[in-house]
C-alpha cells in the first residue's frame, strides 16, 4: 500500500482504489479523522500538484505555439491541442468565450447549427435555439445568457 500524501484527494471519507493484489492505494483522505497537521500536510500536497500541473500545462501550451510558430506541425495539430477540437466552428465559439463543455453539449442535441457570431464576434440565436434555451434548467441558461 502507498501511503505517499502524493496520492490523496480531499474528499469526506477515506476509500480504496484496488486495481489488482498487488496495486492498491487510498485516493481519499478523510481529514476529520486526521490529525490537523496531518490535514495541513494533505492540502499542502494537493496545492502543489495543483501548481505543477498549470506550470506543466502553461510549459507545454508554450512549446505547441512555439512549433506551431516555426512550422514544425500543422494549424490542425495546433487546434486539436489548445482547442480540443479540428472543427473551426466549434473553435469560433470557444473564442467568443463558450465552454467546450457547453458546445459539446450543444452539439449533441444539434443546436451548433443554430448559433453564429456576427461581424462583431458576438453570438447571435436563432428562433429554434431560443426555444430551445427555455427548455434547459438554470444554470445552462445562465450561462448561455451570459454569451447572447
Amino acid at each position: 500500500m502507498n501511503d505517499s500524501y502524493a496520492n490523496y484527494s480531499y474528499n469526506k471519507d477515506t476509500k480504496e482504489y484496488i486495481k489488482d493484489d498487488k496495486h492498491r492505494k487510498l485516493v481519499y483522505v478523510n481529514l476529520q479523522e486526521e490529525s490537523l497537521e496531518e490535514g495541513r500536510f494533505v492540502n499542502i500536497a494537493i496545492r502543489k500538484i495543483k501548481i505543477e500541473e498549470d506550470f506543466i500545462s502553461y510549459t507545454l501550451t508554450s512549446f505547441i505555439e512555439a512549433m506551431f510558430d516555426f512550422g514544425l506541425i500543422s494549424l490542425e495539430e495546433y487546434n486539436l491541442y489548445i482547442y480540443g477540437t479540428e472543427d473551426l466552428k466549434e473553435i469560433a465559439l470557444t473564442q467568443t468565450g463558450l465552454g467546450m463543455n457547453l458546445i459539446s453539449r450543444l452539439k449533441q442535441v444539434g443546436q451548433l447549427d443554430n448559433l453564429e457570431p456576427d461581424d462583431f464576434g458576438n453570438l447571435k440565436a436563432n428562433e429554434k435555439f431560443i426555444k430551445y434555451k427555455e427548455s434547459l434548467d438554470d444554470f445552462y441558461r445562465f450561462e448561455i445568457d451570459r454569451y447572447l
